[in-house]
């Protein structure tokens, strides 16, 4: 979903992380990290959609969407 908004994977971060970057976001610094789980806990992925929206200006709502 990331790299269809836009994001480029920049690198793999500690642990089993990834670091996904955004070129030009609206708000913020274009960077989010997103853990390689087979599961991703609900309270993170709020997080990451939350960052998400920032950066490109979507709703959470339409993202929310986009992963169903």
């Amino acid at each position: 979903m990331l790299v269809k908004l836009g994001y480029y994977l920049k690198r793999y971060g500690k642990g089993d992380h990834m670091i996904f970057e955004i070129m030009n976001p609206r708000k913020g610094y274009g960077i989010v990290s997103v853990p390689r789980h087979k599961e991703i806990d609900p309270g993170t992925l709020k997080d990451i959609i939350q960052i998400v929206s920032d950066h490109t200006g979507m709703t959470e709502e339409e993202l929310e969407k986009m992963l169903r």
